[in-house]
């Protein structure tokens, strides 16, 4: 009888299987990483019309800090610009543009993120807690 597998043939079939698991493993690291991006862009963006200030984010990095099958901490980075129009507040005249001012500053926030769902559904990563 001859031989099904080869040596050969057995290293190329074991080296597909890590090429695969290497590459969704990146992948995966990729998804919770804009996951978390998004999130620091939610954290940082408001508006607080009454007081005519606004705040917008740019988040530009995301590090893991940890990370198992169920759990994540993921310190995200970026530029936060903050806008106020100066003019008074509550008032029905146009704000004068000449009083705008805008500053943008660094800002990071450490987001643990939790895993929901499994199955062939998938699963999302859910916000738990936010350290600024």
């Amino acid at each position: 009888m001859d031989k099904v597998f080869s040596w050969p043939v057995l290293v190329g079939i074991c080296g597909v299987f890590l090429a695969v698991w290497v590459a969704l493993q990146f992948l995966s690291t990729m998804r919770l990483q804009e996951e978390a991006k998004e999130i620091g862009v939610s954290v940082y963006s408001w508006n607080w019309p009454g007081e005519n200030w606004q705040s917008s984010a740019e988040m530009t990095q995301a590090e893991i800090v940890h990370r198992t099958d169920n759990d994540a901490v993921v310190k995200v980075s970026g530029k936060q610009t903050l806008k106020t129009s100066g003019g008074e507040k509550n008032s029905g005249n146009p704000l004068d543009i000449s009083k705008q001012r805008s500053e943008t500053v660094d800002c990071s926030v450490t987001l643990t993120l939790y895993r929901q769902g499994t199955g062939q559904a998938g699963y999302q990563w859910v916000l738990g807690r936010v350290e600024l």
